[in-house]
């Protein structure tokens, strides 16, 4: 009966330290996805509006985009930023997400949509201080 309890334990330490392994793996590409789509907006904010007013609402466009993706289910949110912002294919994006490409179309699609209810309706999360001037 030990034997047995210790084989029990030994099951249960390695799930949860490959399980502790996956999490890690999934939180430091999650890191490099926001690093890389700030890096994309950043430069997008550097390269657009001739003018300082163009620049200003320009910008604030792209934060109104950027919290409004924050507000999408989190596989549109993946896929959107991965397709538009990564420019990968739906074929590599279904292999990430261990989906199909027509289930990551759907994803682009649903995310698409709902990410232009949210910008024309205004009712997307925003941080205090990035009310629009307009309001």
């Amino acid at each position: 009966m030990l034997g047995w309890l210790r084989r029990i334990l030994t099951n249960q330490l390695v799930d949860a330290v490959r399980k502790f392994h996956r999490e890690e793996k999934e939180a430091l590409r999650i890191q490099a996805s926001v690093e890389s789509t700030s890096l994309r907006l950043e430069g997008l904010l550097q390269s657009q509006g001739p003018s300082p007013s163009d620049q200003l609402l320009h910008e604030e466009r792209l934060l109104q985009l950027a919290h409004a993706l924050q507000d999408l289910p989190d596989e549109q949110r993946q896929a959107l930023e991965w397709h538009y912002l990564k420019e990968e294919s739906v074929k590599d994006i279904a292999q990430w997400m261990k989906r199909s490409p027509a289930s990551v179309a759907g994803l682009l699609r649903r995310g698409l949509k709902r990410l232009r209810e949210l910008l024309r309706s205004g009712k997307h999360h925003e941080s205090p201080g990035s009310r629009s001037m307009s309001r």
